[in-house]
């Protein structure tokens, strides 16, 4: 009898000592799993900043063209996610047309930005409205054909 109680605490000892272990392995899973979740989130979100600060630094200026020879002009604009390459033909010191070569963007309703490039064509000007829900896109283009301009100068 004395051996049964024995081997029966004993049993008790580890089955206690087994259960704090077991639990002890779920909090290392759990902390393990949020360690991880937070990198992830984080290695997401400092390039999304990145790339709010490079849209939000773009701003448009307006180039004199009567100071501009006739002639075509390339530009170019990265802005991490989203790329633009354009030519842009001058004639009689007006923007007479501009092809865009390169146009990347990451969402697919961006594609509506190059509407942008119809206004600039029709006002004559960069100060033109950016196209809703495809704003930064629109704002890469703009200056991508502001650089072709500044670089006739």
């Amino acid at each position: 009898m004395l051996k049964y109680k024995y081997y029966s605490k004993t049993y008790h000892n580890i089955q206690r000592c087994g259960g704090a272990l077991m639990k002890k392995k779920i909090q290392y899973f759990i902390v393990g799993i949020l360690v991880i979740g937070i990198i992830f989130a984080v290695s997401k979100y400092v390039p999304l900043l990145r790339y709010r600060k490079a849209i939000n630094d773009i701003k448009i200026e307006n180039v004199d063209t009567s100071k501009i020879k006739d002639g075509t002009y390339r530009g170019e604009k990265k802005a991490i996610w989203v790329e633009a390459e354009v030519e842009v033909k001058v004639e009689d010191h007006k923007i007479r047309d501009i092809n865009l070569i390169r146009h990347k963007y990451g969402r697919d309703q961006a594609k509506e930005a190059e509407i942008v490039i119809e206004k600039v064509l029709k006002e004559q000007k960069l100060d033109v409205d950016t196209v809703s829900g495809s704003t930064s896109s629109s704002k890469v283009i703009l200056e991508a054909i502001e650089n072709a301009l500044k670089s006739a100068e």
